[in-house]
């Protein structure tokens, strides 16, 4: 762990942090699945971030090591009515965690993911999900080491 880290709340004015954060994860996106993944355009995140942090069902997180930003997590609050098929559930979904290349494999990723989990527990809310996709293979040891298991699986076909 790295006690220098200090885990803040993101602020609206955060949206061009969170977008120049974003790059390594959307440059490792983009090379692994080209076909699905644009490549990174700082202002487009940036006025995604903006709205995400506007948003009353967002939650997002800053990891700072000597007052510099090094990774950010952005969570949606996301509440399913119940259904025919579904009783109503609530859920934080982790859209999007990133910690700097230099600065992995500290506990950094991990802060982040307590801070959510506090939060989480504050409103009442008994889950949480993620997805990553099957070749980002730090994501997916990451959250098996977080305690996360498979819920679901996506398949697909190509045609």
């Amino acid at each position: 762990m790295t006690p220098s880290v200090q885990i803040r709340q993101a602020k609206a004015s955060d949206s061009l942090l969170l977008a120049q954060l974003n790059r390594e994860v959307q440059d490792l996106h983009t090379e692994l699945y080209p076909k699905y993944f644009k490549a990174y355009d700082e202002r487009a995140v940036e006025r995604f971030m903006k709205e995400k942090l506007a948003d009353s069902n967002t939650i997002a997180f800053v990891a700072e090591k000597d007052e510099k930003a090094v990774g950010y997590i952005l969570a949606f609050h996301i509440q399913r009515k119940e259904n025919p098929f579904q009783y109503a559930h609530h859920f934080l979904l982790i859209d999007q965690i990133a910690v700097l290349n230099q600065f992995q494999a500290k506990g950094i990723g991990q802060q982040l993911l307590k801070k959510l989990i506090e939060v989480a527990k504050e409103k009442k809310i008994k889950e949480i999900r993620t997805e990553h996709w099957k070749l980002n293979q730090k994501a997916s040891v990451f959250f098996k080491n977080s305690g996360f298991r498979n819920l679901r699986k996506t398949m697909e076909q190509p045609l």
